[in-house]
């Protein structure tokens, strides 16, 4: 047996195929926080509503619901031992805190963008409040107005000040 893991000698003793020993496991994707899971989730759900391809894997990801800095999850994938003994797991890095290290590790990646989920999102409302066009058909979605939000919300809430401020 070529590579054995705890997995595939699973496999071996049982008489599974993959198929069989993977229909209830999940991978495990750490991220540094709650907002960076939210963001996450809708980059997923906008990724399985693309690509149908996705949509039938996308299940088999678990958001692991901790909040570790970004310094405690490099260590934790460092360990050699844990990351043969475990189920094979992913970590998803800010993007304020992407690896200098690349290639190292493929199971550390960095969100896109430079800065904090948070940050990420702030940019792009003062991004569409300056330019309209960045906009679409996004106020005129079905969802958009049933939850009560419409640019002069926006507005009126004085959110892209806010944002500004914590931009700076």
């Amino acid at each position: 047996m070529e590579d054995p893991d705890i997995y595939r000698i699973n496999m071996f003793l049982k008489s599974e195929i993959r198929k069989e020993a993977l229909s209830d496991k999940k991978i495990a994707i750490f991220t540094e926080d709650a907002e960076a899971r939210i963001l996450l989730t809708e980059i997923f759900n906008c990724l399985a509503e693309d690509c149908e391809k996705f949509a039938r894997i996308q299940h088999y990801f678990h958001l692991v619901d901790i909040n570790l800095g970004s310094e405690n999850l490099r260590d934790l994938f460092k360990d050699r031992f844990l990351s043969k003994t475990t189920l094979k797991s992913i970590c998803i890095l800010d993007g304020d805190k992407t690896d200098n290290n690349k290639g190292l590790d493929a199971r550390v990646l960095s969100l896109p963008e430079e800065g904090s989920p948070e940050q990420v999102v702030f940019k792009h409302l003062v991004n569409m409040s300056d330019d309209p066009t960045l906009t679409g058909d996004f106020w005129e979605q079905h969802q958009v107005e049933m939850e009560g939000y419409s640019y002069t919300w926006l507005q009126n809430e004085e959110l892209i000040s806010k944002a500004n401020t914590l931009l700076v």
